[in-house]
């Protein structure tokens, strides 16, 4: 048991000056720290007057997001006025809605798909030329 002793007083020792390094160290680096951290009143006003740009500019696009989705709504509620009138509408007003508006569809011919292929055809072959004269003006 007697030769234990020293071993507990060395450990106790140690682990006691670790602990008053740490302390020291740690009181220091805090001390530090505040006098770098140290802020002006104008460094404050400032910081705060950017969060409150910040703060304006966040709920200006919240205004708008708003604005836009009420503008949705509004459309809505104009479409959905619209489709109970439609359902209310009586046979022969619903007859007279469709005569309105059937339009004769316009039907292609051959010839007139044909003068769009080729159309087509000149227009690419003419960029591509374009396009090969810039770059070796280019170069």
């Amino acid at each position: 048991m007697s030769g234990e002793w020293p071993a507990v007083v060395v450990a106790v020792v140690a682990s006691g000056g670790a602990a008053l390094v740490t302390l020291v160290f740690t009181v220091w680096e805090g001390s530090r720290s505040k006098i770098e951290r140290a802020e002006t009143l104008s460094e404050r006003i400032e910081q705060l007057s950017s969060a409150l740009a910040s703060a304006a500019a966040t709920i200006t696009e919240i205004e708008g997001e708003i604005a836009k989705r009420r503008e949705l709504v509004d459309q809505l509620e104009r479409e959905k006025a619209t489709a109970e009138r439609i359902v209310s509408l009586s046979s022969d007003q619903i007859a007279a809605v469709a005569d309105l508006l059937s339009v004769p569809v316009k039907r292609e011919t051959a010839h007139g798909v044909w003068i769009t292929g080729i159309l087509t055809v000149a227009s690419g072959g003419l960029f591509f030329a374009f396009g090969i004269a810039v770059s070796f003006l280019f170069r």
